[in-house]
């Protein structure tokens, strides 16, 4: 997947195979059954590294959580 950025947090579940995320200054490999999250406006890319397949939602957006206030004892 070419370099990219989203406006939500997104989570990413790899169902098969394994696969490289790199970030700005990061690069990290996950294999099947482990899962990530990637914030906000984090720019970056995914590489399929052996037969991957992915399961990736976006979950919450960015101006959500901007907008919600800390809930703290």
């Amino acid at each position: 997947m070419p370099w990219h950025w989203h406006e939500e947090v997104e989570f990413v579940y790899v169902r098969e195979g394994s696969m490289r995320l790199l970030t700005a200054g990061q690069e990290r490999s996950f294999e099947k059954g482990e899962g990530f999250f990637i914030n906000t406006n984090v720019f970056c890319s995914m590489e399929n590294q052996e037969h991957c397949q992915i399961d990736s939602h976006l979950l919450i957006s960015g101006l959500f959580l901007h907008r919600c206030d800390c809930i703290t004892n």
